[in-house]
């Protein structure tokens, strides 16, 4: 039997089975895997199968069903189905895929679609309206129309329609018969009328007539009209200029405006006048305020910042670029002028100072400059040992101490037997001596008191 499907239409379910044994072709085989790939499709025109898109689930008693998807049945025509599972017999379905109309008019509540297309091998007329068919009489010799008691959907009735030669003459005639036709009507030209009636309750008169003003410059306004006019301006000019100040007038206005400009006046603008005075003398003693304060400081605040000179923050913390300090070794400063140069070492120390001026000679710098101390202290050493009242020529004076006047007032001389032990250190005997000298660094007084 063929089952029929309906195309391109999912979750249409089919039953596969029942599926038996390969072993001995009759017992039921259950509990099977039946994937997709299972399951072949042969469609209409093709030459392969192809796979189906679900796998297929058990229902019971060696039956399967599988739930087809749209791509399944996306071809019309017949279509066979073929399931082989492992360990069971092959199960082909024989399928057709209907359209879904006549699908659905089989097996639903769809109708059969029966469109008419042609008449006798020649295609219809297309429809005005959709569903009623195009009716028009092919031979109207031959044919009658019946009684027509109601015309609708006319087409509308166009400019100059109807015309002259559409129209019989005797239709002209009976027209003509039932309008009323005045002897009077000459060319379109009413020439006298005896009755006017369903005239307005206020119709036009001749004495009405007269007091429309005329609009063409032939001919001057009639009085009445022109009197009117004069008389409401009079009253609009007397109420907005009365001959005095009368209230929310324009005289009361203008009164209003010379009593605040002129210098007699008592008004706002007087008053200011007064204060000001000839040429502003009197704004001199205007006092300052803080309003022109915050004015003057912000324009002094919009011109630096135009400028844009470095801030004292920025000064302080040195952050501006290196070109924008000064090199004195490499920027000139304006304005100085330089007085001399230093020649002698008392343009160095000055003349203010009388204990420098002492101290610092000329004589002891020329000895610093010449690099006699180490000579001085030489000299130093020879007179020691010809001073001191023993054999021994090998010392070393350590601890000495001086007063404020530079004077060494004591000092500890180690002494040793021969030169090795004083390079050693060892076998020394301490003394204690007592040593002055003058200003020129040489030994004035000496004395020893004793070993230690």
């Amino acid at each position: 039997m063929t089952i029929f499907l309906k195309q391109n239409t999912a979750s249409q379910e089919l039953i596969l089975g029942p599926f038996v044994s390969s072993t001995d072709g009759l017992t039921p085989k259950t509990g099977l895997s039946i994937a997709s790939t299972d399951i072949n499709i042969w469609k209409t025109g093709s030459t392969s199968l192809t796979t189906c898109s679900t796998a297929a689930s058990e229902i019971g008693g060696g039956n399967y069903c599988v739930v087809l998807a749209a791509a399944d049945t996306n071809t019309l025509g017949p279509m066979v189905l073929y399931t082989k599972p492992s360990g069971a017999l092959m199960v082909r379905l024989e399928l057709a895929v209907l359209p879904a109309n006549v699908y659905d008019s089989w097996f639903g509540t769809d109708v059969q679609d029966v469109s008419v297309t042609q008449w006798n091998g020649t295609a219809v007329h297309a429809p005005g309206t959709a569903g009623v068919p195009l009716v028009d009489i092919h031979d109207a010799a031959t044919a009658t129309i019946g009684t027509v008691t109601t015309l609708t959907n006319l087409p509308a009735v166009t400019a100059d329609w109807l015309t002259a030669a559409g129209v019989k003459a005797d239709a002209v005639t009976k027209i003509q018969t039932g309008l009323a036709t005045p002897t009077n009507i000459t060319a379109g030209t009413i020439t006298t009328v005896t009755n006017l009636t369903n005239l307005p309750a206020a119709g036009a008169t001749a004495a009405e007539l007269a007091k429309v003003p005329k609009s063409d410059g032939a001919v001057s306004w009639n009085v009445t009209a022109l009197a009117a006019i004069n008389a409401e301006v009079d009253t609009a000019l007397n109420t907005a200029i009365p001959g005095g100040a009368t209230a929310n007038s324009i005289n009361e206005r203008i009164a209003a405006i010379d009593d605040l400009t002129q210098a007699s006046g008592t008004g706002d603008l007087a008053a200011i006048k007064t204060t000001i005075g000839t040429a502003g003398a009197g704004l001199t003693a205007v006092p300052w305020n803080a309003t022109w304060d915050a004015q003057v400081e912000s324009e002094c605040t919009d011109a630096l910042n135009a400028y844009d000179p470095p801030t004292n923050a920025e000064m302080e913390a040195r952050t501006l670029v290196s070109a924008s300090y000064f090199d004195p070794a490499a920027d000139t400063v304006a304005r100085v002028t330089l007085v001399d140069t230093c020649t002698v070492n008392t343009d160095m120390r000055g003349t203010n100072s009388a204990a420098l001026a002492s101290v610092c000679t000329d004589a002891r710098l020329a000895e610093l400059d010449a690099a006699n101390l180490p000579a001085d202290v030489a000299a130093i050493d020879t007179a020691v040992d010809s001073i001191l009242p023993f054999v021994y020529r090998h010392y070393k004076i350590t601890a000495p101490v001086f007063d404020a006047s530079h004077n060494m007032t004591s000092c500890v001389i180690t002494r040793y037997p021969t030169k090795a032990d004083k390079v050693a250190d060892t076998n020394g005997v301490v003394y204690n001596v007592v040593a002055t000298y003058d200003l020129n660094g040489d030994l004035a007084t000496y004395s020893e008191e004793g070993a230690v």
